[in-house]
């Protein structure tokens, strides 16, 4: 291959410092821009995973409300004896819940019971009066 010397003509000697001071500072400039970019980017770290079986437990203080609540009330009045059912507990329909003093219903019978027989004696006591007054009415319309 013959090349045309009329078109490559050598570079001016003092034009060759200033284009090596160029380049040196282009060169160090893109060494500034690597570094700055090389401090900016982030620590990587990997580590390789495996499943385990754990245990979760987990411990807390506070109040446990239940989303549903039944309000029980006696019929009666009474102390409470026994209590069936822990509170929280499940219970069955028609189960014993508590237990009402016994004693005090015994009485309250006994009472009602003494108060039956009195009302009944009172009731045969003025049946009687009734049948005699009744009774002496129908003599004295006899009688004339």
């Amino acid at each position: 291959m013959i090349r045309d010397q009329r078109h490559c003509r050598p570079a001016p000697p003092s034009l060759i410092p200033s284009v090596l001071v160029a380049l040196s500072l282009l060169a160090s400039g893109c060494r500034e821009e690597v570094a700055a970019t090389e401090e900016i980017l982030p620590s990587v770290s990997a580590v390789e995973i495996s499943a385990v079986d754990f245990d979760q437990e987990i411990r807390a203080s506070g109040d446990l409300r239940a989303r549903f609540q039944t309000m029980i009330a006696a019929e009666i009045a009474g102390r409470v004896t026994d209590l069936s059912v822990d509170e929280g507990g499940s219970v069955a329909e028609g189960a014993v819940v508590i237990q009402i003093d016994p004693e005090r219903r015994r009485l309250d019978l006994s009472a009602a019971q003494a108060r039956l027989a009195q009302a009944r004696a009172n009731l045969k006591q003025e049946t009687s009066k009734v049948e005699r007054s009744t009774g002496n009415r129908l003599f004295e319309r006899r009688s004339p």
